[in-house]
């Protein structure tokens, strides 16, 4: 497997990693050129890796994918440790946007053989994603008591749409205290 790494605040191990340069023209469109040294292997998997922060970054996503496929690659898949707009599962007020359902059919739009995310917000983003494989971080948090070593641990949903993944990260460590919020409308 091939790695483009695109996030440079988010460390991979560099084998395999295909190399690029990005910039944004005087029009404030961003741009990718990726240094491919030899020919594709069209059944090598690609990892894109991006951790999103802002809109250019995602842009910046797709335009990896399709220099890749403009490359000859056909098996390509991504790493999202943050999906865009994973907190907003619901529209909340009239007039706004449905903002994960449209990352959403953006990234299915792509056809990725995976699309990897990290311990998303609730389960409506695995729902609306394809091929979707979801990290999640029983593990880390398990690592983290072990090492603090705490007596009272609680465990805090933010909201209803956090409440069964912070239910079942509580079953799977053992921990009796959660704590669950609700949103107040406005």
């Amino acid at each position: 497997m091939k790695i483009l790494n695109l996030s440079k605040n988010f460390a991979w191990p560099a084998e395999n990693s295909i190399q690029y340069e990005a910039f944004i023209f005087n029009g404030g469109e961003p741009h990718i050129k990726l240094q491919l040294e030899n020919e594709c292997d069209q059944e090598e998997e690609v990892l894109i890796i991006q951790r999103i922060q802002q809109s250019g970054e995602f842009m910046l996503l797709l335009l990896a994918t399709d220099a890749l496929r403009q490359s000859g690659y056909r098996k390509i898949s991504t790493l999202l440790p943050y999906f865009p707009a994973a907190r907003q599962d619901r529209v909340m007020v009239p007039g706004e946007p449905l903002s994960l359902k449209i990352y959403s059919q953006i990234i299915n739009a792509q056809n990725y053989e995976r699309v990897i995310i990290f311990d998303p917000h609730s389960d409506v983003a695995p729902a609306l994603l394809n091929n979707v494989q979801v990290a999640r971080n029983d593990s880390f948090i398990r690592t983290v008591l072990n090492k603090i070593n705490a007596p009272n641990i609680y465990l805090v949903a933010p909201d209803a749409g956090a409440a069964k993944r912070i239910f079942h990260l509580a079953r799977q460590l053992n921990i009796p205290n959660v704590i669950t919020c609700e949103k107040q409308g406005m």
